[in-house]
């Protein structure tokens, strides 16, 4: 018969076809968790924050929010870093008058 064929070559396309959706597949989940990953290490070294919270990212108005949350953290913690060390607190823009 027409379609029994061990040689017929839609099955052959069919099986390289679900092989390469299948590495496809692998490699965009690969590069997601490797994402999330350095995602969370930068912002364990730059806020202190746990790694977990990078899991927020993935809920998509959450992901806005945070982003929008630890980039004031990080400009508060830069501020704190570079004002002088007399105690008393100074304007950011203050001596560029």
């Amino acid at each position: 018969m027409y379609g029994t064929s061990p040689n017929f070559p839609s099955q052959t396309v069919g099986a390289y076809m679900g092989l390469y959706i299948l590495i496809f597949f692998i490699f965009i989940v690969g590069s997601n968790i490797l994402w999330l990953w350095v995602t969370g290490t930068l912002l364990k070294a730059a806020l202190g924050i746990s790694k977990w919270n990078v899991l927020l990212l993935l809920i998509p108005i959450v992901g806005i929010i945070m982003f929008i949350i630890w980039g004031f953290q990080a400009h508060n913690l830069l501020k704190e870093r570079q004002a002088p060390s007399s105690g008393k607190s100074q304007a950011y823009y203050s001596d560029r008058r």
